[in-house]
């Protein structure tokens, strides 16, 4: 099996990172003008950790896997792996939104971590039809994925092959 990644999509940055920038040369203007020095620091510290809190996730956030290894850095930059032997269960789940569609997730548990990823994410169709193949070929364990969550994994990687041939 080739090398795959999930992660968040970098082109949403884009828009946050001009909004940001608006309110810093908003908080440069306020600055220069001399008003409200009080407000304008704390509006410029603010719209700093709203920022990285946005960004940093985003930006840090993968899963790598490669080899029947799962190599995982978090939203707050911790790392650590597992083996797919490692996989105690996973629970996937569709969350119907009536303005944005459905939303689906993933839940990969193992003895010490919990992993969440949702259809968002690139590369997660790719993930539940690899995990997919690994339950057909009994590489995972027979409880590992319940019947919901096997119809659900199905659904992901069908709809992504629908998706394909629209193209």
């Amino acid at each position: 099996m080739k090398e795959f990644e999930v992660r968040f999509p970098k082109n949403d940055l884009l828009e946050t990172g001009a909004i940001y920038l608006a309110f810093a040369v908003l908080c440069v203007l306020m600055f220069v003008s001399g008003r409200h020095f009080e407000f304008n620091v704390v509006f410029a510290v603010i719209v700093t950790v709203m920022f990285g809190m946005t960004v940093l996730p985003t930006c840090l956030f993968y899963l790598r896997v490669s080899d029947d290894v799962f190599k995982v850095r978090t939203k707050f930059g911790k790392k650590y792996g597992f083996d797919i032997k490692d996989i105690k269960k996973i629970e996937c789940s569709n969350h119907n939104r009536p303005k944005l569609g459905p939303l689906y997730e993933m839940i990969i548990y193992t003895d010490s971590n919990e992993l969440e990823l949702n259809h968002g994410m690139e590369g997660f169709d790719v993930l539940a039809g690899y995990l997919l193949a690994k339950y057909e070929n009994v590489e995972l364990g027979n409880n590992s994925v319940s019947k919901d969550s096997y119809e659900m994994m199905l659904k992901i990687t069908q709809m992504k092959n629908m998706l394909y041939f629209r193209k």
